[in-house]
């Protein structure tokens, strides 16, 4: 047992709201350039279904005539990288944090080489 020695702070607390965090898994629908995805979002802030479609763009600098033309707008920064083998092709999954919101994207090592380690992501959704 670990003994506490000295409190850095102490403190009762009273919860007075929940966030609602919802993880959506998800991947494209384009065949030949297949990509996994897994993103926790606000979903009081962006109220999504089982089998909608939506629109996603990274990007690493974005405006405010951009993000106006859809529904979800996060910045983040990527902080892994990591190699798998899925149906017997190697793959990369980048994960980036979003505040705490984590999203992890899974296609093939070409398709992510755009995002740089340790890079700001703009990642924004619009339902389709």
């Amino acid at each position: 047992m670990i003994k506490v020695t000295k409190s850095l702070i102490k403190v009762r607390i009273t919860i007075h709201s929940l966030t609602t965090v919802i993880r959506i898994e998800a991947e494209s629908d384009d065949s030949d350039n297949q990509m996994y995805l897994v993103l926790d979002l606000h979903g009081e802030l962006f109220m999504i279904n089982e089998d909608d479609t939506l629109d996603l763009v990274l990007a690493s600098s974005t405006d405010e005539k951009l993000m106006k033309k859809y529904d979800y707008v996060m910045f983040g920064r990527v902080f892994k990288f990591e190699t798998s083998t899925i149906k017997d092709e190697e793959m990369t999954s980048v994960l980036i944090s979003y505040g705490g919101l984590i999203m992890r994207l899974t296609a093939s090592p070409q398709q992510l080489k755009p995002i740089e380690p340790d890079s700001d992501v703009y990642l924004l959704l619009r339902k389709k």
